[in-house]
């Protein structure tokens, strides 16, 4: 499985989780922990590398050997993974994630200071380019099922961010995991290899930061000295991500499905090319090589019936039925398709449109679900992130957001802005009309990319309407008794 041709299917179940049983992890126990925890990476680390290296094309059908007619060998990828990958990535981060103000109720601000805080938050996100990020971070655990983030303080502040974020490469990082049902987060580890391959190893834990330098291998054999610092801001800056629950990425459990595939178009190619190139049959032909030569190059031979035996020329050619072996494509297509809850686009029956189309056949309503799935577990590493800025911007003595509260912020997906456009901004009428909040109306209504500047923008005319509503609404009512009152004089 080391070598980049072999890819055994059967092996690529997700990422092991890496655990250790210490209660604590402290100089005196590092070196024993990363050594098991490497151990476990390294397997990690070899399926991360052929996955990226599959979706970017390497594929088993390259390293085919063909027995018969070894010349007639073609060798197509089909780059399906690719083609997942793209949807997975473009459909739920195609726009930017934002926070909005989660709710009203808190004990710590009021209406207004939260949506200072929350909007002050964005804008340092902004600055810091994480809708970019979010989008390279989502491509890394959509392919091999995993993705790190590292969040840190600037040493000295260029805007208005106190942080700064930053992608890791997931063969060369990894999260410990305490061993007991909390599975709680006890060091984020991030290392690299210099020209003497010796891996130089930094371990964050919630209170120190370790350095230390080993040979890289299977085992860790440490060398040098090991180094301790305080964890400045009191939390593992290092955040793990995951596709899903077993860590595998989205293509992962079709990789016997997509071979297929790239076995299919391969051989109907070779059956095109054997057709074409078919064996010549000489029966009862006395020929040689010179004469064959002659034979190819002038493209005709004279024969004659000899002792009673009548000569027989001819193609020796079997052609595939391309009309089965299409529908096998598409079987083996649509099932890959639907395991991994990617639409079939462009394939809608009766001229569906809009919701009809995201319910109907085509797959899309299963796509939504899926894309719901991916943003509960995109969430949960986002609300560990907010934790380490959080812990950041109080420790900072240049930042108005120091009573951030993280009960306050929901994590706002946004995807399908302008479908469906008219019921959606009907029934945002409908909840200013019946009294709803409008931070939580416009949110609802899912039709803004930031919900939260929208409220913001939009609150001095939002104010303005509800009072000319209100005025309205007296009015009428005056007007509706003094015609009862007139009626009834």
């Amino acid at each position: 499985m080391n070598t980049i041709g072999e890819l055994a299917v059967n092996q690529f179940n997700g990422r092991k989780i890496i655990t250790t049983d210490v209660n604590e992890i402290t100089k005196a126990n590092i070196h024993d922990v990363l050594a098991k925890a490497m151990s476990v990476h390294q397997w990690n680390r070899g399926q991360i590398r052929r996955l990226f290296e599959y979706e970017k094309g390497n594929q088993n059908i390259l390293y085919r050997v063909k027995d018969v007619r070894p010349e007639i060998n073609n060798k197509i990828v089909e780059n399906h993974a690719h083609e997942i990958v793209n949807f997975k990535v473009g459909y739920v981060f195609g726009q930017p994630i934002s926070y909005v103000q989660r709710a009203n109720k808190d004990i710590s601000n009021t209406e207004s200071e939260g949506d200072e805080v929350v909007d002050t938050l964005n804008e340092m996100l902004f600055e810091e380019g994480k809708y970019y990020k979010d989008q390279e971070l989502a491509r890394t655990f959509a392919i091999c099922g995993v993705g790190y983030r590292m969040v840190t303080p600037y040493k000295v502040k260029r805007g208005v961010s106190d942080f700064r974020i930053t992608n890791l490469d997931p063969k060369n990082t990894f999260v410990i995991y305490s061993a007991d049902v909390f599975q709680e987060p006890m060091a984020g580890v991030s290392y690299w290899t210099d020209n003497d391959n010796l891996t130089h190893y930094t371990i964050y834990t919630p209170n120190h930061v370790y350095e230390t330098i080993g040979r890289y291998g299977n085992i860790f054999t440490p060398e040098g000295e090991l180094k301790e610092s305080i964890n400045g801001i009191g939390a593992i800056p290092i955040i793990e991500y995951k596709n899903d629950v077993s860590r595998m990425g989205c293509f992962e459990r079709v990789l016997d499905l997509l071979e297929a595939i790239n076995l299919c178009t391969s051989d109907r190619m070779n059956g095109l090319a054997q057709f074409i190139q078919s064996l010549l049959w000489f029966n009862n032909i006395e020929i040689d090589s010179e004469q064959f030569a002659e034979l190819r190059q002038e493209g005709g031979i004279a024969t004659k019936s000899r002792d009673g035996n009548t000569p027989i020329l001819q193609y020796i050619k079997t052609e595939l039925n391309q009309t089965e072996v299409q529908t096998l494509a598409d079987y083996l297509y649509m099932q890959v398709l639907q395991i991994t809850g990617t639409p079939a686009r462009g394939q809608s029956s009766g001229g569906n449109t809009g919701v009809a189309l995201m319910l109907g056949e085509s797959g899309w309503q299963l796509a939504e679900e899926n894309a719901q799935s991916a943003e509960t577990l995109f969430g949960d590493s986002e609300r560990q992130m907010l934790l380490v800025i959080k812990n950041i911007i109080e420790r900072s003595k240049d930042n108005n957001i120091s009573n951030l509260c993280l009960a306050d912020i929901d994590i706002k997906f946004n995807r399908n802005k302008i479908s469906n456009l008219l019921n959606k901004t009907q029934a945002l009428m409908n909840l200013q009309s019946a009294g709803i909040n409008m931070r939580h109306a416009i949110k609802t209504v899912d039709l803004f990319p930031d919900p939260q500047q929208v409220y913001k923008d939009s609150e001095e005319q939002l104010e303005k309407n509800v009072k000319e509503q209100t005025t309205e609404k007296v009015d009428n009512e005056q007007e509706l008794e003094k015609n009862l009152k007139e009626q009834g004089e």
